[in-house]
C-alpha cells in the first residue's frame, strides 16, 4: 500500500527563544491557555523523560508501522517522531532495534497514541519514548499511512515542524504560528509562579485571587 511523504518542513528557527526550549510541558500548556497538552493516557515508557525538539509526524494504519520506517529514513537530528495510530494497542509500532536505528538518525524522542515493546531495550538505546501502552505483538508491514502531514493524538493536533516538549508530567505541542503568543503567555505564567513562590516563602496558605474566588462561592475563610 502506498505511503504518502510530504515535502520537508524547515527546521526550528535558529533564533527560537531559549525560554520556550527550556519551558516545561506544564508551562507551555498554561502559556497556550490550557491547550496543547496530550492526554495523560500517553505516558513515559522510558525512565528518561525530558526532551524538546521538532515534530516529524507519522500517520499509521492500525497495527502497521512501515510508514514509521519512512519517517526514520527522512528524519533530521533533533526530530521527535509523533506517531498517530488511531489508538491501536494490539500491536507494537516500535521496539529496541528500531529505536537504535532511530537514534542513529538523530531522533531524540518518540510520542505515540499506540503501543511499543522492548521497553528496557528502548531505554538502553537512549531514545525517550511516550506511548499509550506496551504490547509484545509485532507490527504489520503492509504499508499505507502518511509522513509529514498533520496528525491528531488524543484530540491534540500536531504538524511537522511544531515544537514538542516532554518530561515526567507528559507532552505538550506548540504550533510554530503560536510561538509569539506563547512567549508572552510564558512570561505571564512565570510572573504568577514567582508571586506564589513569594507567598510560600512568607508562610501563606492561599493566593489572594483564590481566596477571593472562594469568597464568591460563599465561603468565609480565616486569614492566614
Amino acid at each position: 500500500m502506498r505511503i504518502e511523504l510530504a515535502p520537508p518542513v524547515p527546521p526550528l528557527p535558529p533564533g527560537l527563544p531559549g525560554a520556550l526550549l527550556g519551558a516545561t510541558p506544564g508551562n507551555l500548556c498554561d502559556a497556550q491557555g490550557g491547550r496543547g497538552a496530550l492526554p495523560g493516557a500517553i505516558r513515559p515508557v522510558t525512565r528518561a523523560t525530558a526532551f524538546a525538539g521538532r515534530a516529524l509526524t507519522v500517520e499509521l494504519p492500525p497495527g502497521d508501522h512501515l510508514a514509521l520506517w519512512a519517517a526514520i529514513a527522512v528524519a533530521r537530528p533533533g526530530d521527535v517522531l509523533v506517531a498517530a495510530t488511531g489508538g491501536c494497542l494490539e500491536r507494537a509500532i516500535l521496539g529496541d532495534l528500531m529505536a537504535g536505528l532511530a537514534v542513529n538518525a538523530g531522533v531524540v524522542a518518540l510520542v505515540t497514541d499506540g503501543a511499543l515493546r522492548d521497553a528496557e531495550g528502548i531505554e538502553q538505546r537512549g531514545l525517550v519514548a511516550f506511548a499509550a501502552g506496551l504490547c509484545p505483538t509485532p507490527p504489520l508491514r503492509a504499508g499505507g499511512g502518511r509522513v509529514g502531514h498533520a496528525v491528531t493524538l488524543g484530540g491534540v493536533t500536531a504538524a511537522s515542524g511544531d515544537l514538542v516538549v516532554g518530561n515526567r508530567d507528559g507532552v505538550t505541542v506548540l504550533g510554530g504560528a503560536a510561538i509569539g503568543a506563547a512567549l508572552e503567555g510564558l512570561a505571564q505564567v512565570r510572573a504568577r509562579e514567582a508571586a506564589i513562590e513569594s507567598l510560600i516563602a512568607a508562610g501563606a496558605r492561599l493566593p489572594p485571587a483564590l481566596r477571593a474566588k472562594l469568597a464568591e462561592c460563599g465561603l468565609a475563610l480565616p486569614a492566614d
